[in-house]
């Protein structure tokens, strides 16, 4: 409704021209292959980078946003004139159109609660706009009401996207493997498949760290490393890590041979494949249903001490021992001279402790996180604690804090 205020009153529209048209150009980019000349786009620089483009709307929901207070704004100043008779029959208008429509649509489907709320909604919001002309309600009043109404919305809009599903099938099956990884006891450390034979959900549920999987955004080095590792190339960007040309897991990557080593630097102690793999470092120990699993007779402990930061195997090295290991922060007990190796990628926000002092984190091999150990015991820590996070903190209560400074001081000078 306010975004219709925008779009129809000239003095609004004038100063909402740049938000609508951001609005519009994203609603057009989020079509995607949908759009005439959408494929010849998508070869232009810069472009390309656009890998899912419904994701646009993100962009047209902001500019829909600033259009929404800017349209609250004209209609609070249009309320306060002298004349009501228009604001009053726009609003009763609009709210009889959508309310008949909604009606219409919830008529013609086989689950209308999203029509009969929006009906609902748009009824309430109408009649409090109408109160509020007729003095009936007070600003304040109907500034509570709307606030009530969008909490209420938000709450229907997301517990209508819930889902409850039962397993999906063959699931049956990935539980019998993953028993099977605990059983031939290759789960202390991460595991790997060539085949996306273990899924993420089952991997967290089961409480497996996976070397594989999907994610729109790899580190660099990682993906460089692991290209290397699993023996499989990726011919331009993935979001799976192996690469699956053909988008077929269980045959893509059957003639790629893992490289053992590299793997078991990333603390690789299991790997379970849909294919048999030819390599002398990866024991087979069990089999069945069409899956294999191996155990990495290379692989390094989740963290060591060696003489020097590189991932060369077989360097001389003695076993840390791990404390804690959760997602945010990992404790280690490491006795030095020498360099502290974690068998966790490097990445950006990570930070270190010696013996509760701050101290650099090394890239050992230029992947791994390690950190510099003098002679004797330590206590070493790595603390997740992300820069951006915290200045995202800070602008935002800065910014709500600027906000009620400003209406205080507004205030005030009505007085």
């Amino acid at each position: 409704f306010l975004l219709f205020i925008a779009a129809t009153r000239k003095t609004l529209r004038v100063k909402s021209a740049f938000w609508l048209a951001w609005f519009l150009i994203s609603l057009v980019v989020s079509l995607g292959d949908a759009l005439p000349g959408a494929i010849f786009a998508a070869k232009m620089p810069l472009v390309s980078m656009l890998r899912v483009p419904p994701r646009a709307l993100f962009v047209a929901g902001l500019c829909m946003s600033v259009i929404t207070v800017q349209g609250f704004q004209e209609l609070t100043a249009a309320s306060e004139q002298k004349n009501k008779k228009p604001f009053r029959l726009g609003v009763a208008g609009f709210t009889i159109l959508i309310i008949s429509l909604a009606a219409l649509f919830a008529s013609s489907v086989e689950k209308p609660a999203g029509f009969i709320w929006g009906a609902v909604f748009s009824g309430l919001a109408g009649c409090t706009l109408l109160c509020w002309s007729y003095r009936i309600l007070a600003r304040n009043t109907v500034f509570c009401i709307f606030g009530v109404l969008l909490l209420l919305d938000l709450g229907y809009v997301s517990t209508s996207m819930l889902r409850f599903e039962q397993f999906p099938a063959g699931y049956s099956e990935t539980l019998e493997m993953v028993q099977a990884l605990k059983t031939e006891n290759v789960t202390q450390g991460r595991v790997y498949s060539p085949s996306y034979s273990i899924p993420q959900d089952a991997a967290v549920i089961n409480g497996i760290r996976l070397a594989d999987g999907i994610d729109p955004l790899h580190l660099a080095t990682y993906s460089s490393y692991m290209e290397i590792a699993t023996g499989v190339e990726n011919n331009g960007y993935s979001v799976t890590i192996p690469a699956f040309e053909s988008g077929t897991p269980e045959t893509d990557n059957q003639h790629a041979n893992p490289d053992a080593e590299k793997l078991g630097a990333l603390n690789v102690t299991g790997v379970v494949s849909a294919f048999p793999l030819e390599s002398t470092c990866l024991e087979l120990l069990h089999q069945s249903a069409g899956r294999y699993i191996y155990r990495n007779n290379k692989a390094m402990l989740p963290a060591w001490v060696q003489q020097n930061n590189s991932l060369e195997i077989g360097n001389a090295f003695q076993a840390a021992e791990i404390l804690l290991y959760s997602p945010n922060k990992v404790s280690v007990r490491a006795v030095g001279p020498g360099f502290l190796v974690l068998a966790d990628p490097m990445y950006p926000g990570w930070t270190a402790k010696v013996d509760g002092q701050k101290a650099d984190i090394i890239p050992a091999g230029g992947l791994l996180r390690s950190v510099k150990l003098a002679e004797g015991s330590h206590t070493v820590e790595f603390l997740f604690r992300p820069l951006l996070l915290y200045i995202g903190i800070i602008l935002q209560f800065l910014v709500v804090f600027i906000i009620l400074i400003s209406n205080f001081l507004q205030k005030k000078q009505a007085l």
